[in-house]
């Protein structure tokens, strides 16, 4: 597998308030336990780093409350292509919802615990009030297409040629963001244990599985992405520079998961080499805000230095914080927000991030 610096793109799908427990309206199990596992991957180099969020309406119509007599979870709606002429319309039946991820209010955020630093952009869906967007390409309606977002005009524009799908959830925005990449020609993986399921029961997990490797979506976990990545970096170590591994787990000295790779990587490679012993895994949350031992700069620095951004750790740390934070999408077709939102700005592009 190529580095996932050359043509890869990894999505972090709805990691919100609203899906994730205790408080969450639509809160998924151990939805905000996958967080560290994404930072991780969000620590990595890849060429394109998104995230989406749900970004409703408060009368959406996938919420129960709009329909009299309907109940969230066990009733269903059928929605029928708004802008489509004529009766073959195409039509799609969701389970409706609680009120969830309304725009304006804390349970639409992405939690605190996501590195958000990494991110080049945020894709907003589920804007159009009249249909259901789980994808992060827009609603399932082509004929014609009904509030899409501008992901495929990013992708394109990063020259993107596979995609990596983590995030909530597993059976509904994940599984269909897959779906609609792998239909779209990428080369697409769903990274299994950076993402949680509303159904989390054996048959239902198999069922959707199924469902996707259908359309040829492809399952990964983000420890063989890990290594995969570590493995590129050793290769691209020369006799007049530090490795990078070693540099990697120089910087990143407490992280559970990258030197564990690192270590099982220069093991099998570099025999008798000395190798950083682990420390034990740092606390939930603290990837994202410490300045001791490793934080999502420290490994993003580390990464800096696998590209030739300097041959020494501080040096490398201070660059990758530079040079590898959040490039600017501008100069990207339609940048990050959909086709409605720029219309209310009179066409003018948005940053995500200041």
């Amino acid at each position: 597998m190529p580095s996932v610096a050359e043509d890869a793109a990894l999505a972090v799908i709805d990691m919100q308030e609203d899906f994730c427990p205790p408080d969450g309206a639509l809160a998924v199990s151990g939805g905000r336990d996958i967080a560290p596992v994404i930072n991780q991957l969000l620590a990595l180099p890849f060429k394109l780093k998104f995230a989406t969020q749900d970004y409703h309406p408060k009368d959406h119509c996938s919420f129960a409350s709009q329909h009299p007599g309907k109940e969230p979870f066990t009733s269903t709606h059928t929605i029928r292509n708004p802008e489509a002429v004529g009766d073959e319309a195409e039509e799609q039946t969701t389970i409706l919802w609680p009120d969830h991820c309304i725009q304006g209010t804390r349970g639409c955020e992405l939690i605190p615990e996501l590195d958000t630093s990494s991110l080049q952009c945020i894709i907003k869906k589920g804007g159009d009030r009249r249909v259901e967007a789980y994808s992060a390409f827009g609603p399932p309606f082509r004929e014609p297409a009904v509030g899409m977002s501008d992901l495929p005009n990013l992708l394109k524009a990063s020259q993107i040629k596979r995609v990596f799908v983590c995030g909530l959830a597993f059976d509904y925005c994940v599984k269909c963001t897959a779906i609609d990449a792998a239909d779209a020609g990428y080369e697409t993986f769903l990274v299994e244990d950076a993402s949680k399921a509303v159904d989390q029961g054996e048959g239902a997990i198999a069922a959707n599985k199924g469902e996707m490797e259908q359309h040829g979506v492809k399952f990964i976990r983000s420890n063989a992405i890990i290594k995969t990545t570590i493995a590129a970096a050793a290769a691209a170590s020369t006799s007049t520079s530090p490795p990078p591994l070693r540099r990697l787990c120089a910087a990143a000295p407490s992280s559970a998961l990258l030197p564990t790779c690192a270590r099982e990587f220069l093991s099998s490679t570099t025999p008798g080499a000395a190798i950083p012993s682990a420390a034990p895994p740092s606390p939930a949350g603290s990837l994202r805000t410490s300045t001791q031992g490793v934080g999502p700069w420290r490994v993003r620095a580390a990464v800096g230095a696998w590209r030739g951004l300097s041959s020494t750790p501080l040096t490398a740390a201070r660059a990758g914080r530079r040079r590898l934070g959040r490039p600017s999408v501008a100069a990207t077709p339609g940048g990050c927000f959909s086709a409605a939102e720029r219309a209310e700005t009179g066409g003018a592009d948005k940053m995500a991030f200041s």
